[in-house]
């Protein structure tokens, strides 16, 4: 799973949306508890509500009634750190930084920073970084899904 961190207003919750409405699930929008199993994090919503999304302007909206595939999970592993950042004074940087990590319970994770306002589909930036996120730190999935190709196109 992936945490998306950021100040507030930042666009959290609209990049949550986005998400959802690419098929993928939430567990919780603006808190979540983490706890450490063996060498593993663990991500919970902080509070039952929290399985809710509120967007500025629209109001609060339970994802399980606008999308059609489960849009929620009561808990989930976190592998990927995704920190939202307002680009005042920095210029945005547009590659993936692998050997960035963050530490949360003593248990170090790959993490990321997307600066805004961002000139790409957020979304779209998240979800190339948890491919590449694959690729870099599980090279077997890179490796069968190379083996696959190969086998397709022979």
């Amino acid at each position: 799973g992936v945490l998306l961190q950021g100040a507030p207003n930042c666009g959290k919750s609209e990049l949550a949306l986005a998400l959802l409405d690419r098929g993928h699930i939430l567990i919780a929008d603006d808190a979540v508890t983490l706890s450490r199993h063996n060498n593993t994090l663990t991500a919970v919503p902080t509070e039952p509500h929290n399985q809710k999304i509120y967007l500025r302007s629209i109001g609060t909206i339970t994802p399980q009634h606008f999308f059609t595939h489960q849009a929620t999970q009561p808990q989930s592993h976190v592998n990927l750190l995704i920190q939202l950042t307002h680009a005042t004074n920095v210029l945005p940087q547009y590659h993936l930084n692998p050997n960035a990590m963050s530490t949360f319970l003593s248990v170090k994770i790959p993490s990321w920073t997307l600066y805004l306002p961002s000139p790409i589909d957020l979304a779209l930036k998240v979800e190339t970084i948890v491919k590449k996120y694959k690729m870099d730190f599980n090279p077997y999935l890179d490796k069968t899904h190379t083996q696959a190709n190969e086998e397709t196109h022979a």
